[in-house]
């Protein structure tokens, strides 16, 4: 496409007809459809297949895919200890993989939180993301986060999600540059996070990037996880 075309795309009006639940088309007009669907947003995910993932600018390494050596596969997921840098650790299931990688590519990778961890997190987006997708204007200060799809829609009794943010007695805790997530707003399978401020987060002087940090906590019952799949930025 031409400039000129992307030019007037961006600054054509969305058009939709319907959205598949209220909930959902409350958020959409919350957010403002011009900026879910013209506004530039970077994607900070573990999903395959994604280019930022093969390119190595997810995970920062800048090892690219190679028909040899592979790429950052993160780590299997039953094997994965605590980290002890608080970053978010990249993690898959092994039953999402075969013995032969080339028959299948679409994996749901993701990012992994357990109980007991402590507070995980990451600056999204990261600076070699900012290299490769900033096109210098000016963000919105949204934060959308997607939780892992399970198969048939049916989790493990370990995995949660965000109902168990609740005020004063929540087992799951969210931060956005240092300040706690108090609501979220639902479309389809993702959350846009809000605060005391609304879903507004003020980022990072610079680059408007932010730091989002998960924490589970709840001794009194079995290891709970949360798998994260994107972390969006707008």
């Amino acid at each position: 496409e031409t400039g000129a075309n992307v030019a007037t795309f961006l600054q054509s009006t969305p058009s939709f007809d319907s959205w598949p639940s209220d909930d959902d088309k409350s958020t959409l007009l919350e957010v403002g459809p011009s900026v879910l669907f013209r506004k530039p947003a970077i994607c900070h995910t573990a999903l395959l297949p994604a280019q930022t993932r093969y390119d190595g600018i997810m995970t920062t390494s800048g090892k690219r895919m190679d028909p040899k050596d592979g790429f950052q596969e993160g780590d299997r997921k039953q094997l994965i200890a605590p980290p002890d840098d608080g970053i978010l650790p990249l993690a898959y299931d092994a039953n999402d993989r075969q013995t032969c990688p080339a028959l299948e590519i679409d994996h749901k990778d993701f990012f992994l939180v357990k109980e007991g961890w402590g507070f995980l997190g990451q600056v999204v987006p990261n600076q070699a993301e900012i290299r490769a997708f900033d096109r210098g204007t000016r963000r919105e200060g949204l934060v959308m986060v997607c939780l892992k799809i399970c198969p048939n829609n049916r989790c493990p009794d370990e995995s949660v999600g965000f109902g168990l943010i609740k005020r004063n007695r929540g087992k799951l805790f969210i931060t956005i540059d240092g300040k706690p997530v108090t609501t979220i707003k639902k479309l389809e399978g993702c959350h846009f996070m809000g605060g005391e401020h609304g879903l507004k987060w003020s980022g990072q002087a610079g680059t408007g990037a932010h730091d989002v940090r998960f924490r589970i906590t709840d001794p009194a019952l079995e290891a709970l996880e949360l798998s994260i799949s994107s972390i969006v930025v707008f």
